[in-house]
């Protein structure tokens, strides 16, 4: 409890200080990201992992350890920005919120208000609640069914009726669900996330409030992995696709094992096979793809030629290469070709052969031969796994002989791989660490693979 209440002090100066001067960008969805939410995120993670575990840490954007919450004994949620929308707008109504679940259950947890100078946490036997200089006036104690607090995802999703009581929008589902705990409010509806709810749900169950599923009524006492559940339309308009791609795509990971599909939607099953579709996949480590593609299109100059595998982080390199010129692209990737046609200032060789629909790029034999009719200055690929025995491995065998080719057929080979890559094992080798020169990552590996990558000379 001591390091949640610790990080939540922290990062309330942070997240104060720089309300007013955070760089942001709109994600993929249309929603805010702010530069505070990385910086706290990333700050989290290095609090927090010799506590539980790094593998044992979820944030919005890195929400993989949930398929594995009831194998673990304790998970911590972290929340760093939860009402970004206000908060890039100047807004008071945000909340940064930490929660702990012990063998899936809500244990411990604190959320911080730094717009509103208040704190509150809980310990799993006591609530406390902290309210600084500054502090707004405090509110009477509302009566029984005097007042809700509601976000707008509820009312869009259900088609409520703004009519149908009192009710009170904020914009912040953590902050929605603390207000009844403090006495605000009778209750509050919401379709958050886990990270939105974790913090304040050992405080709930603590006042004797109950949180119940809408559709079941029943009673949520623990975290289930059906939570984490998407409905075939959001995933419609969301991907701008239409409903009947995406029933098909939720059946092929379905044959796959990595979800089960239930009426209208699909939630992800507990072991999870690596080969996902490249829509899922490009949501997945947003931050850490963003970092590692500013740090490669530095090293990419006027008038290379290029190999660019399929990976989804090095489109996001692609995507920065903009302001280039003269340059001349190799590529079995249909969206990479189809970034350079937008940009205009490349020669782009489309590799043509059989089309892998999960990776939307193509393979076989014909890919193969005709990748090695070509030489480059560089070659960017990624992989599925990174293992100091077992060298940089690959979740499908066509994509893994892709990359073999670009890797004999270019001068300098440059692998671009996030922090979660290190350590695992894909189905099939793709090549050795003394293969390539360069590895770009997002954070500094652990010191033993530092001694490898020098041993075999990989900067």
């Amino acid at each position: 409890m001591r390091e949640i209440i610790g990080y939540l002090r922290e990062a309330t100066e942070i997240a104060a200080a720089r309300q007013h001067s955070a760089g942001t960008r709109r994600k993929e969805d249309n929603t805010y990201v702010t530069d505070t939410d990385m910086e706290l995120s990333h700050r989290a993670i290095e609090r927090f992992s010799a506590v539980v575990g790094e593998a044992n840490i979820v944030t919005e954007e890195h929400p993989e350890a949930l398929v594995r919450s009831h194998d673990v004994k304790y998970l911590l949620v972290v929340d760093p920005i939860d009402g970004t929308r206000n908060y890039v707008h100047g807004l008071p109504f945000y909340a940064i919120s930490v929660g702990v679940l012990k063998e899936g259950k809500p244990w411990i947890g604190g959320v911080a208000f730094p717009g509103l100078r208040e704190m509150v946490w809980c310990d799993g036997t006591v609530v406390e609640w902290e309210r600084g200089e500054g502090a707004p006036a405090e509110h009477r104690r509302r009566e029984e069914k005097d007042l809700y607090f509601i976000n707008e995802d509820f009312f869009r999703r259900y088609r409520w009726d703004y009519n149908a009581g009192s009710y009170i929008t904020l914009g912040c589902s953590v902050m929605e669900l603390c207000m009844p705990v403090l006495g605000r409010g009778a209750g509050t509806l919401f379709t958050g996330k886990v990270w939105d709810m974790a913090g304040v749900w050992p405080m709930i169950r603590l006042s004797g409030r109950i949180i119940r599923g809408l559709e079941s009524g029943e009673e949520l006492t623990r975290y289930e992995p059906e939570w984490f559940r998407v409905t075939v339309s959001d995933l419609s308009r969301s991907y701008n696709v239409s409903e009947e791609t995406i029933r098909r795509d939720l059946s092929d990971l379905e044959e796959q094992g990595v979800l089960v599909r239930t009426h209208g939607g699909a939630y992800i099953q507990e072991s999870m096979h690596p080969e996902i579709p490249f829509w899922l996949r490009r949501q997945a480590h947003r931050e850490s793809k963003s970092l590692i593609a500013d740090a490669a299109a530095r090293m990419v100059e006027n008038g290379d030629t290029l190999f660019f595998d399929t990976s989804t982080t090095v489109l996001e390199l692609v995507n920065r290469l903009g302001d280039k010129r003269n340059l001349v692209v190799i590529t079995n990737a249909l969206h990479v070709a189809a970034s350079f046609a937008e940009m205009q200032n490349a020669k782009v060789i489309c590799v043509g052969g059989t089309l892998h629909q999960p990776s939307l790029s193509t393979v076989g034999r014909l890919a193969q031969d005709v990748m090695r009719r070509f030489y480059a200055d560089k070659a960017f690929f990624s992989c599925g796994g990174l293992d100091r025995e077992r060298g940089i491995t690959d979740a499908n065998e066509e994509e893994s002989e892709i990359r073999k080719a670009m890797i004999q057929q270019s001068r300098e080979r440059i692998l671009v791989a996030d922090h979660t890559k290190f350590d695992t094992t894909s189905f099939t080798f793709t090549g050795d660490f003394r293969d390539i020169e360069v590895v770009v990552t997002d954070r500094q590996p652990p010191e033993e693979w530092l001694r490898l990558l020098a041993e075999t000379e990989t900067r």
